[in-house]
């Protein structure tokens, strides 16, 4: 009898021993569980404020690229209102004074010698374009490449619009590289800018124009 129940103890505390053990390896599994999910949250809460700021971030520059259109929109508008109204109609008038049909090479070629609009074809492989020649300054025979007067006309374009060009003659425009590239590489030319303020203050430079092989260079 007592042998008996001595083995029922041994195995007893076998069990409880094995019971313990599993217990403890219980507990280190959910410590380390904890740990990952710790370590997780950890992680979730990094990548969150990382957004969170690259939103703010980008929030920031979205309203302050608006601020910058609102404010070139409002210089245009402010230029337009200063714009000379007798320069305005000046030019316009000289616009319409005179328009031909059939193409010029440049305007030292053109059979009036009166300003306005003119038919210009460099060479005969050249697409015709409209183009307005200047007529009485410096002698004449100049063809105006880019006006600006008034701030009507947004010039912040990307590279085809200034390649292609841009605006309408009869008001602000650019004349476009292409065509640029087409009057260049026939000859040489000279280049004469013009400026002038809206207290009529005036100032020019004149440059020599070599010829131009290709209009992306």
């Amino acid at each position: 009898m007592e042998l008996a129940m001595k083995e029922d103890r041994e195995t007893i505390e076998l069990k409880l021993t094995h019971q313990e053990t599993l217990m403890d390896e219980l507990l280190w599994t959910i410590d380390q569980k904890q740990s990952e999910v710790t370590g997780t949250i950890s992680q979730l809460s990094r990548a969150v404020g990382h957004n969170l700021t690259a939103l703010k971030t980008q929030s920031n520059k979205m309203l302050s690229q608006q601020t910058a259109c609102a404010n070139h929109e409002q210089m245009r508008n402010e230029i337009q209102m200063l714009a000379s109204k007798e320069d305005r109609g000046q030019f316009k008038a000289s616009f319409w004074s005179t328009s031909t049909k059939t193409p010029v090479r440049s305007c030292k070629e053109t059979p009036s010698k009166q300003s306005g609009k003119y038919l210009i074809q460099p060479t005969e492989n050249d697409e015709p374009f409209m183009g307005y020649c200047d007529q009485t300054t410096f002698g004449g025979g100049w063809l105006v490449i880019q006006h600006r007067f008034n701030g009507s006309l947004d010039f912040y374009r990307n590279w085809v619009e200034y390649r292609n060009g841009f605006g309408s003659v009869d008001e602000e425009f650019w004349l476009g590289l292409e065509r640029l590239h087409w009057l260049t590489s026939a000859r040489s030319y000279e280049l004469l800018v013009e400026l002038k303020d809206f207290s009529g203050n005036y100032v020019y430079a004149r440059y020599r124009i070599g010829i131009f092989q290709n209009a992306d260079t």
